[in-house]
């Protein structure tokens, strides 16, 4: 195609566009490269990545990302993250040194936790802790599929991942996928050929896609899909800690993180570390995503008043309107743990563990 258009590359330009047109067969590759050369007359490698995430997705069943945020757009969690960085990061970044100390790749991270928790940020943010695209397998699609057809999309979908190794295969509520059905009619049987396929490709030793799912009942899945060799780490995704809790308020208030902005506040600064204190004190129990929507709701509420700032009123007032039971989502924690302890094949990360056990949530 360059030489039917006249156009000279050098090296380096070339190999770019190799590594980051991995994934497309001849005909997504040229429409891609024609894209960006009649828009720009050039083939920029952002331009070129967006063309090769619409010629993806158009599939249907995978969605292709560049995560823009990594670990420092997520507030609190610091023990997870660490984690994550010496067992997974540190791993794939130094693979030399890794295998001198006879330390293999991590291949499959299950994140669980209770809803809303930021499960799916970590898996984005580890993708770009990593520097590698991010593919979302979109369970709906598949099942959607006439009968007979998931397990054929499935296949798809992993070739398709294969070929932009590495990268990251999202699957969000992955319980439809390890979960070991019986087979009492055609729809059970699609759905545990499925399961089995699942199985063979996560023991495949030429995997090169990190598989990272997400599951809020993690008791559901099949001992024979969470194992070393094909789920080599489990990770808690609990509710933030007071620390965690300021640090989400901050980010989401504009006060930091990668996207910080001027804050729709007007405080002085011993005003906010007031209301700050409060807040992390009034929201325990909360999960990321509902602090998150308390912020939003508090600048809904001063947006209506007709105000150009948010008063500490605002908040004050739309935390009447959530509903948390403290005690049940203590429960909730503690069954977590507890099940995260019973998993005797896959290792558990014990300081990890002794620390979450050490500050449970107090009971008001």
């Amino acid at each position: 195609m360059l030489k039917n258009l006249e156009i000279h590359l050098d090296q380096a330009t070339k190999e770019l566009l190799v590594r980051d047109t991995c994934g497309l067969n001849l005909h997504q590759l040229e429409c891609v490269l024609r894209e960006s050369w009649v828009e720009t007359r050039g083939f920029f490698v952002d331009l070129v990545k967006k063309y090769k995430a619409e010629e993806i997705n158009h599939a249907g069943f995978l969605e292709l990302e560049e995560p823009r945020f990594g670990f420092e757009a997520i507030g609190g969690y610091p023990l997870v993250k660490d984690l994550i960085r010496t067992r997974v990061v540190q791993v794939l970044r130094e693979p030399e040194r890794a295998a001198r100390f006879g330390l293999s790749p991590v291949r499959g991270i299950l994140f669980f936790g209770p809803p809303g928790t930021g499960k799916t940020l970590f898996a984005r943010a580890l993708a770009k802790e990593l520097g590698i695209p991010f593919v979302n397998l979109r369970l709906e699609a598949l099942f959607a599929a006439e009968l007979g057809a998931s397990g054929k999309l499935f296949a798809r979908a992993i070739r398709l991942a294969e070929q932009m190794a590495p990268c990251v295969l999202f699957i969000d509520e992955i319980d439809r996928f390890g979960r070991r059905y019986e087979a009492r009619d055609s729809a059970g049987e699609e759905t545990r050929r499925v399961f089995n396929q699942v199985l063979s490709w996560l023991s495949d030793r030429d995997r090169r896609s990190i598989l990272v799912g997400t599951t809020n009942t993690p008791e559901q899945l099949d001992s024979a899909f969470i194992r070393p060799g094909r789920i080599d780490c489990l990770i808690p995704i609990l509710y933030p800690d007071p620390e965690g809790r300021r640090q989400i308020l901050e980010i989401h208030l504009g006060l930091s993180g990668p996207a910080a902005q001027p804050p729709a506040l007007r405080l002085r600064p011993e005003e906010l570390e007031t209301l700050l204190l409060a807040l992390v004190r009034e929201t325990e129990g909360m999960s990321g995503a509902e602090l998150e929507e308390l912020v939003r709701r508090a600048k809904a509420r001063a947006f209506a008043s007709s105000r150009d700032a948010i008063l500490p009123e605002d908040f004050y007032h739309v935390l009447g309107t959530f509903r948390i039971n403290r005690e049940e989502r203590m429960s909730l924690q503690r069954r977590y743990l507890s099940w995260w302890e019973s998993q005797s094949d896959v290792p558990v990360d014990y300081e990890l563990l002794g620390a979450l056990l050490s500050e449970p949530m107090s009971p008001f």
